[in-house]
């Protein structure tokens, strides 16, 4: 597998750190290329096994650190540190960096796949950009309903005007405070993540892991959370095949009615969905002890549906 290192300007000219795995001996006119798009308090690297996975099958694989996430920070800034950026600006972001994959690979369209945040970020560029993308596949998504929404983000707004350029811990709390609680004795705090215990002890020593931000992006990803679920909104998704997968354990999804709330929606409005959710799976079925079945039932997706 060969890898690649790229850095672009996002919106508003922001940094976007992208590695680009490949076969170097991938036919150059039967090219797919599958953008992943990563989750909250992690980064692109984390994914890299998944894309071996996916380039021993043929495919060139582009993921990018969003915005002040990973290697995505210029100088000066700080993880997690949201000021100006918006959740249209990581929209428009994912959008850059497919472009410049349609571009370098000489391809018309792109396979997307998103996990946890990047499942709402995907969801969105689905519905602004999604022209361009054959199919999606949607891991670790969840549903909230609008007065829950609304509520979180009035308290975002709160203490961004009291305490905004410190990191909120509260506002933390409020979103993912209560995932441990389903699986006590706790471990760690991050034993929602997988079974996997060495994946758990990685992400809990990653300093790029598992940080709290500024309240500007609990506000931000709420926005985008209220923008997703409008019917409106998901109306203008391309009807192309997605596949809803994501653990039956996973607090995220509710313990998977939270995805099957989501895939009845868009199967509701006359969307071509299937759903699987993995026994037993915890938040990162990527990253799961069993990962390598979550592998091959993606692939199978991508393959053939």
């Amino acid at each position: 597998m060969k890898k690649e290192i790229q850095v672009i300007q996002g919106n508003k000219n922001q940094k976007l750190y992208i590695r680009t795995y490949r076969n170097e001996n991938t036919e150059k006119n039967n090219k797919e290329v599958i953008q992943i798009l990563h989750g909250m308090a992690e980064y692109g690297y984390r994914y890299e096994d998944f894309a071996n996975f996916l380039v021993k099958q043929g495919y060139i694989v582009y993921i990018h650190d969003h915005r002040k996430h990973g290697k995505s920070v210029e100088d000066g800034q700080k993880i997690g540190y949201y000021t100006n950026d918006t959740w249209g600006d990581m929209v428009d972001d994912v959008n850059h960096v497919k472009q410049l994959a349609k571009k370098q690979e000489n391809v018309d369209k792109i396979i997307l796949i998103g996990h946890s945040m990047g499942s709402f970020l995907a969801r969105n560029t689905l519905m602004d950009y999604g022209k361009d993308i054959s199919k999606a596949v949607i891991i670790g998504t969840g549903y909230t309903d609008k007065a829950s929404i609304n509520v979180a983000i009035t308290m975002a707004k709160i203490l961004g005007k009291t305490s905004g350029k410190k990191p909120s811990k509260f506002l933390n709390n409020l979103l993912i405070g209560g995932f441990n609680k389903s699986f006590k004795p706790n471990k760690t705090s991050a034993d929602w993540l997988t079974k996997d215990t060495s994946i758990v002890d990685s992400y809990i020593n990653d300093p790029l892991c598992g940080y709290s931000y500024t309240p500007k992006f609990y506000e931000e990803i709420l926005k985008g959370l209220l923008y997703i679920i409008n019917p409106e909104n998901i109306k203008k998704t391309p009807n192309i095949p997605l596949f809803f997968i994501a653990g039956e354990k996973d607090p995220v999804g509710k313990s998977g009615t939270g995805v099957q709330k989501v895939n009845s929606i868009y199967k509701d409005l006359g969307y071509n969905t299937s759903i699987e959710l993995i026994p037993e799976g915890r938040h990162e079925i990527l990253n799961e002890i069993n990962k390598e079945d979550i592998y091959k039932k993606i692939l199978k997706f991508i393959k053939f549906a």
